[in-house]
């Protein structure tokens, strides 16, 4: 006999019909339905990740982002900035959606609009493996002394 729990263990392929979902969203032809629905999971997302990711500092809210997203299954570090920068960079070692993302690039785009949501500070994603880089960055965009303008921090 199995528990509850084992079932859903036995049962977790969610790929085939995530991929079928993403499909069928990304083809409603009304533009705002479709973005209207893409909303509605990016808000989803951003309430469920929120949730665990309160801290003042943002070092330690991307600390808990991180650790939000291990307990989820991602394979995802936090690094120091480069060279001077304070600034961390937010590192998936393999892309949770790999297959959604090889089929169309808005869910990386989707992932990066959540991150910065629930950071509270834009993100860039610096590298992708969508790109054919070893891993998915996502680094936070700074104002600029002088312009003003976001940019990547470095």
């Amino acid at each position: 006999e199995v528990t509850t729990e084992g079932l859903r263990q036995l049962g977790d392929n969610y790929r085939d019909l995530a991929m079928m979902l993403w499909d069928e969203i990304t083809q409603i032809a009304e533009v705002e339905v479709r973005s209207r629905l893409i909303g509605r999971l990016r808000e989803r997302l951003v309430r469920q990740y929120g949730r665990n990711v309160r801290s003042e500092a943002l070092p330690d809210r991307f600390r808990e982002l991180q650790g939000l997203l291990q307990t989820l299954g991602f394979d995802v570090e936090v690094h120091a900035g480069a060279s001077d920068s304070l600034l961390p960079i937010l590192r998936e070692n393999t892309c949770p959606y790999h297959d959604l993302a090889a089929q169309d690039s808005s869910i990386c785009e989707l992932e990066q609009t959540v991150f910065s949501e629930v950071l509270g500070v834009p993100v860039s994603r610096t590298s992708c493996c969508r790109d054919g880089d070893r891993c998915c960055e996502f680094t936070p965009a700074v104002p600029d002394a002088a312009t003003g303008n976001l940019s990547v921090a470095s």
